[in-house]
């Protein structure tokens, strides 16, 4: 089932703009929270001020002729907090946290953090997709996504950009036409 429109949960508004400001003694964690527990300690950072991303996507099914829609964490179990280390502490005490993974790379999730939310800031459809290895390694140049860095993969005929967080070894697809991208190598 594809995502019919997406969603984040991004606090501040601004974040991903405080992050590129390189405010010094921030850094990004990923939060590894209880089975269906997102929304619990998204609340828990929220009433707390601590920045954070929780990219969602809001799904719908027909069933018995009536439509039904929800929302559901694009990345499930997982909640990326942006913070000082007094933040990261408070961060660390909530009932619903199992594990803080700690980000070496803070500039390759970031990259990667700001093409997914790229992608659905765009509202097109998305699927969740397991880490994806193959494919050339692209910018999209020109559009709605032009900015965004990820892979592309052809299935049935139709070609795919797909943005992948390689912490999470998850990845996100949406289709796209050919001449928007330009390989890496190339776009610089």
């Amino acid at each position: 089932m594809t995502a019919r429109r997406s969603d984040a949960h991004v606090f501040p508004s601004g974040l991903f703009d405080d992050c590129e400001a390189g405010l010094v003694g921030r850094s990004w964690a990923v939060a590894y929270v209880r089975s269906r527990q997102e929304g619990v300690y998204v609340s828990y950072l929220g009433t707390r001020d601590i920045p954070h991303y929780a990219p969602y996507r809001l799904q719908s099914a027909r069933s018995a002729g009536r439509v039904r829609s929800w929302r559901s964490p694009l990345f499930p179990g997982y909640v990326f907090v942006w913070g000082d280390d007094g933040q990261q502490s408070v961060a660390r005490r909530s009932d619903v946290l199992v594990a803080m993974i700690p980000v070496l790379d803070q500039m390759t999730l970031l990259s990667e953090l700001r093409s997914v939310h790229g992608v659905l800031r765009n509202g097109a459809p998305v699927i969740d997709r397991p880490d994806v290895q193959v494919g050339a390694l692209v910018d999209i140049v020109d559009g709605a996504l032009a900015g965004c860095r990820g892979t592309i993969e052809r299935t049935r005929g139709a070609l795919r950009f797909v943005v992948s967080v390689s912490l999470l070894r998850r990845s996100i697809a949406v289709e796209l036409d050919r001449d928007t991208v330009l390989p890496v190598r190339a776009a610089v």
